[in-house]
């Protein structure tokens, strides 16, 4: 129960091992002061205990910096049934979200991003007594789109309302009946991320998966659109892209970070080894 936000609050580690980037190798039998929620010293001499502060016996143990995971789902409970009623599901369903921020913290990650979830799950995540530090991206999927092909067509567009519509597949995959079309520009929908206080918009370029092209993907003006929505909130725009003609597309789209590897290497894939493509 230490309070570091206290202004005299101190924490010493005696006797550990320190495992940082920035060292070429482990340095053992350190000490390492901590004052108002900073690191104050590391040394390999004891260090005069403060008055009032907690002491940890490092002995055969490790500190490292705080891991993050920049690719994380909060909203999903994995290996369980989406929205079962199931009375005894929804019991482990709610036992994962309570156990899951401690999990995080048990493995050393103290920050993650979240770049597709529902709101309501992150703020649920966030509001454990022991969790990492949560960042969000607000998920922007086209009309009938990746991943809302994966969701019932009667209900895919309210479980996600902030999709767009993309006038190039107008044609084959139109505006939801009833939708306002004002609602679902480029600019609206990054405007209500902006405001739900997301750090990025995530976008989905992606037209199936092996083999598939057939699923509804950004056209390349709406990317425009969205990158300077994004430009203009403060926000970053980090799109699904993880085949090969995918991720050209999002790099001529001026995005900011990709959060796949490529998982489809497209006219590339029967080369051996990295193949050099362009």
């Amino acid at each position: 129960n230490f309070d570091a936000s206290a202004a005299d609050a101190s924490l010493l580690i005696e006797n550990v091992t320190v495992l940082s980037p920035e060292q070429t190798q482990p340095l053992g039998n350190r000490y390492v002061l901590v004052r108002d929620s900073r690191i104050v010293a590391v040394s390999d001499r004891a260090i005069p205990i403060p008055a009032g502060a907690r002491r940890i016996d490092g002995t055969g143990k490790f500190l490292t910096p705080g891991l993050m995971d920049a690719h994380v789902h909060v909203s999903d409970a994995i290996g369980l049934p989406f929205a079962s009623d199931d009375p005894e599901l929804e019991a482990l369903q709610r036992e994962f979200f309570a156990q899951q921020p401690r999990s995080y913290l048990y493995f050393g990650v103290t920050q993650v991003l979240d770049p597709s979830n529902m709101p309501e799950r992150v703020a649920e995540f966030a509001a454990q007594e022991l969790h990492p530090d949560i960042y969000r991206c607000g998920a922007a999927p086209v009309v009938d789109g990746y991943p809302l092909v994966f969701v019932d067509q009667a209900v895919r567009h309210q479980i996600t309302k902030d999709y767009i519509f993309d006038p190039a597949n107008a044609r084959e995959h139109p505006l939801p009946p009833g939708a306002n079309a004002a609602e679902h520009t480029p600019e609206a929908v990054v405007q209500r991320i902006a405001a739900s206080g997301a750090l990025c918009v995530k976008v989905f370029l992606e037209d199936g998966f092996g083999p598939r092209t057939d699923w509804p993907t950004m056209s390349a003006e709406t990317l425009r659109r969205v990158r300077t929505a994004a430009t203009k909130h403060g926000l970053l725009l980090a799109p699904h892209a993880n085949a090969l003609d995918m991720q050209r597309i999002a790099v001529n789209g001026d995005v900011d970070l990709i959060v796949h590897g490529v998982w489809n290497w497209n006219e590339a894939d029967d080369q051996q080894g990295i193949p050099v493509v362009i």
